[in-house]
């Protein structure tokens, strides 16, 4: 499992020095990501998955640069990109990769899950998530992955009162809602759930039950 970040926050970058930075960040490039996977295959990885912390905070779609950046790092040999950071859901496919030898691999690229806490109640969209669930089968012989099935858990970030408490529960919108949420906030879950589904109809991610 290698993890890559763009960049820090601007409190971050306040807090810490370019020599931590260089310490605990590995950044976000091409080289590096594939320096790392080509590393963790040489020391006998035989499954390779690389989070990503990109893209713009709030957006529903990758760019194209990430895009194109999801399909080089699929090719340099990673199994399963998963996305972090824009706190929205976005597109799930199945890349095509083809490797330095010049093998086929499919590539599973997760842009963004949402979030799956979160106290923000700006929008709809930053209370919705998914729980991604992913049954994989790795042939040693033939050095081969494949996805054998591919379904997700939509969620909802509740915030309601319970016993003259303020609570945030991460639940299950496809789900029976606690006793405690009222009307309004079922009809929100609702519309979450909507926004979950809609997000990924067209995706190779079927919704489970």
């Amino acid at each position: 499992l290698l993890s890559f970040q763009s960049e820090l926050s601007a409190a971050g970058k306040k807090r810490t020095t370019a020599e931590e930075q260089a310490f605990v960040i590995a950044p976000l490039t091409l080289p590096t990501i594939t320096a790392d996977i080509t590393a963790a295959r040489a020391a006998g990885a035989q499954v390779v998955i690389v989070s990503l912390c990109w893209g713009k905070v709030g957006a529903t779609a990758p760019s194209n640069t990430q895009k194109e950046l999801a399909q080089a790092i699929a090719n340099a040999g990673a199994d399963v990109i998963l996305g972090t950071h824009s706190g929205a859901l976005q597109p799930v496919e199945v890349l095509s990769a083809t490797r330095a030898d010049g093998s086929v691999h499919q590539v599973l690229c997760a842009y963004s899950l949402g979030n799956l806490l979160e106290s923000d109640r700006a929008d709809r969209e930053s209370i919705s998530g998914a729980l991604l669930h992913v049954n994989m089968q790795y042939d040693l012989a033939a050095d081969n992955l494949t996805f054998e099935s591919l379904t997700y858990t939509p969620t909802y970030v509740w915030r309601g009162r319970v016993e003259g408490k303020t609570v945030y529960r991460v639940l299950r919108s496809n789900a029976e809602p606690p006793a405690a949420m009222d009307s309004e906030q079922r009809k929100v879950m609702e519309r979450c759930l909507k926004l979950v589904r809609d997000a990924w109809a067209d995706s190779p991610v079927t919704e489970a039950q």
